[in-house]
């Protein structure tokens, strides 16, 4: 399922580039608003791709995703802590609760990955 998600999302583009090049090499130059239409389907689908949309299209098939979530919020963790530390590196005040704050909230979020790893996603987590 992987391979055919990576196919759609990078397969989207080329798609909308040929039905441009189609519409302006095969479609006959007298008739055209069917000519507007083809290439303005292919523009779209041309940037469909190009903006990600079509990721959405093949089902996704995570089975982890608590665990998945609770990763990416310790990431926005990570972020906040340097914040704190650089912050408390050139000198402003209430940046060390800030950073002990930001470092309890890490260790809370490793206990809770700890509780999530190995659980398949639920219907509660649709």
């Amino acid at each position: 399922m992987r391979v055919l998600r990576r196919a759609v999302v990078l397969g989207m583009p080329l798609v909308g580039m040929a039905i441009v090049f189609g519409g302006v090499l095969f479609v006959p130059r007298s008739n055209l608003q069917l000519q507007i239409v083809v290439v303005l389907v292919g523009v779209l689908i041309l940037e469909a791709g190009v903006w990600g949309l079509t990721g959405q299209l093949p089902p996704n098939e995570r089975t982890f995703g608590a665990l998945r979530s609770e990763g990416d919020h310790f990431v926005g963790l990570i972020r906040d802590l340097n914040r704190a530390a650089t912050a408390r590196e050139i000198g402003e005040q209430g940046n060390d609760q800030r950073f002990d704050e930001a470092l309890a909230a890490m260790h809370q979020s490793v206990d809770r990955m700890g509780g999530l790893a190995g659980k398949k996603r639920g219907p509660e987590d649709d």
